[in-house]
């Protein structure tokens, strides 16, 4: 019998010596493509181990999770990068380079606002005055510019060696990446951004918000009563201070993204350690009516001056802020501030450093009353401009020629200025050299501190403090960076809702208050202040002039990272995702708000009725006032 195995024909040594001769050539002539499609497809998991290891997280098992969705969705796009170059090369490198911003877009965004959801800000991000102030200055333009040209350069190469891979099997590979991101676990109580890819949550996102039924018709129908109560204007507390004199000034300064946490005497009133930027103005805090439980109701400027002159809650939702759909409407028949002033014969001013057209600031401004608006585009041409506009100081010696106007005029004058130095990229004029060692987000609120310190000492020197109630707050917080091993992934930017407020009142009043405050008392307060106190029926909230025995209800919310808020002050802490699907208590009756000791309840936890209802309610139009009592 045959042996069947002495029958094989084995290949020569020559014959095997030319195969691999022919492999190696033709992986030779490969490796560009290869290499291009290496350096794409983990391009995802090298931005997350770079965001990791800048903002101190410790990676665990969570990361991992998110690491594996980085390279399922690396693969997917390397595979269809491929197909793209197959159908054409321009077409190809344009993909590429769009993967390379997509990229680098989320690391910037995330690097300012640590979320992931940048996508539906991409129109924003356009805008002339946005991408002069902040889009043209990256974090790492170095690194950029290196992954770019990397790229560049081997898909040149990779262009003229295209791997023989079938279509189909490079559609499968894509797939099966995408698939494998989708399978990995998932955890609500975990920050989003760490257990998924920022391709897979953009896009989950825009799906959500398009598809999943919404009950907010639902929720503002049936609470209507709930509602009204809610919104009622309350006036039941103690005034804490003597009656104003008659023409008392108002001077309102919002300093750009500030949190409470840079007040040191704020800070340790919430139980925590703040880094000592803003001494001078937390001087001015110790010395006067100060507020350390000031929560911002929302992100983003045109949301916090919204709520803060027009006393209204902001969309608590993504969504066209309210200032837009004022600043576009033809109608308007609601009164805010400046205009409740205007009518009992105030002269009002909007001052603010950036383009005027910005965020439709201009006409925002003009449709709620100030008579009178000034811009960037507007100062002395000789004045230097930052990346955003003009600096705090010289907006400030700005106002000062205003104010200095104003007050020999036979009316009092209501003054509203909006700062920008303490934006990215922080506009530092060339003569500030304190801090030539600190970070440049540090030394521009040195700088800020300087600016608004300068300001209110030369109204001091003027006599116009014994005559004029100046209130300094911010226009939205940044996040005060304070992790902690194990904190909740619902905690952790919290303190982008901590704002603060500084009150110079011509009584001098030295007194901090830690019962909470919010944005939108501010219009109640100041008219409850001057006695304008049958105007009170246009707003929302609390006059912070007043005690008041009980605790409140208080919602915000964080555009950014898709978040409400429910603070019932002294009792509990509800946070939820945006749709309220998923949301975790803490309890808050042992520490303050922003103190990050509280202890986080057990287990799932849900939304209450007024929460459901106050959601619905700050997405109607701001338009006309709301009707809802009787309803």
């Amino acid at each position: 019998m045959t042996n069947p195995v002495a029958s094989l024909s084995l290949p020569s040594r020559q014959s095997v010596a030319t195969g691999a001769m022919r492999f190696a050539g033709a992986v030779g002539r490969a490796w560009p493509a290869l290499a291009a499609l290496f350096v794409a497809g983990l391009l995802p998991l090298c931005v997350r181990l770079l965001i990791v290891a800048e903002h101190g997280y410790a990676f665990d098992g969570h990361d991992g999770w998110g690491a594996q969705c980085d390279v399922g969705t690396g693969i997917a796009a390397a595979a269809l990068l491929v197909l793209a170059f197959r159908a054409s090369r321009v077409l190809g490198l344009v993909l590429g380079l769009l993967w390379l911003g997509l990229n680098a877009g989320y690391y910037e965004f995330f690097h300012q606002y640590e979320s992931p959801y940048f996508l539906i800000y991409a129109g924003f991000a356009l805008d002339p005055t946005f991408v002069e102030g902040s889009g043209i200055h990256l974090t790492r333009p170095l690194l950029t510019a290196a992954a770019a040209a990397l790229f560049l350069a081997l898909a040149a190469f990779a262009g003229r060696h295209r791997p023989a891979i079938p279509a189909a099997a490079l559609a499968g590979i894509a797939a099966a990446g995408t698939l494998f991101a989708a399978m990995q676990p998932w955890s609500q109580f975990v920050s989003p951004w760490r257990q998924r890819n920022f391709v897979s949550l953009n896009v989950a996102d825009v799906a959500t918000r398009a598809i999943w039924p919404d009950t907010l018709d639902e929720d503002l129908a049936a609470n209507r009563q709930l509602i009204a109560d809610y919104l009622k204007p309350d006036l039941s507390g103690t005034p804490i201070l003597t009656a104003a004199r008659p023409r008392t000034n108002v001077v309102l300064i919002f300093i750009e993204g500030v949190p409470g946490g840079h007040l040191a005497s704020l800070a340790a009133a919430q139980h925590t350690d703040a880094d000592l930027d803003m001494p001078l103005l937390d001087r001015w805090a110790r010395d006067n009516l100060s507020f350390s439980s000031f929560i911002t109701h929302q992100r983003q400027s045109d949301r916090g001056i919204y709520a803060a002159l027009c006393g209204d809650l902001p969309r608590l939702m993504v969504g066209v802020p309210k200032m837009s759909v004022i600043a576009d409407s033809r109608l308007w028949e609601r009164k805010c501030l400046p205009q409740a002033l205007a009518d009992h014969g105030y002269n009002s001013l909007f001052l603010h450093a950036a383009n005027g057209g910005f965020m439709e600031m201009d006409r925002f401004s003009r449709k709620i009353g100030f008579q009178r608006e000034l811009a960037s585009e507007d100062f002395d041409p000789k004045i230097p401009r930052g990346p955003w506009g003009i600096d705090d100081a010289s907006l400030y010696d700005a106002a000062l020629k205003e104010i200095d106007a104003l007050a020999h005029r036979d009316k009092p004058f209501f003054v509203t200025m909006f700062t920008t130095s303490t934006h990215h990229p922080y506009g530092i004029p060339d003569s500030f050299t304190e801090l030539p060692d600190a970070s440049r987000d540090r030394r521009a609120r040195a700088f800020a501190d300087h600016a608004v310190d300068g300001f209110l000492a030369a109204l001091a020197a003027r006599g116009r403090l014994d005559d004029t109630l100046v209130l300094v707050t911010s226009d939205e917080a940044n996040q005060v960076n304070r992790l902690k091993p194990g904190m909740p992934g619902m905690l952790i930017g919290l303190t982008e809702n901590w704002g603060y407020m500084v009150a110079v009142t011509p009584q001098r009043l030295k007194l901090r208050v830690d019962r909470a405050f919010q944005q939108a008392d501010i219009p109640l307060s100041v008219l409850d202040y001057l006695g304008f106190d049958e105007d009170a029926g246009n707003f929302i909230g609390r006059s912070f002039f007043r005690s008041y025995e009980a605790g409140r209800t208080i919602y915000s919310a964080n555009v950014y990272k898709r978040r409400i808020q429910e603070y019932v002050e002294g009792k509990g802490l509800t946070i939820c995702d945006a749709s309220l699907t998923g949301c975790q208590g803490f309890d808050t009756s042992r520490a303050p708000l922003f103190s990050y000791d509280t202890a986080p309840i057990d287990g799932p936890a849900a939304p209450s009725r007024l929460m459901r209802a106050i959601r619905a309610y700050s997405v109607t139009s701001p338009i006309r006032p709301p009707v809802f009592a009787g309803g």
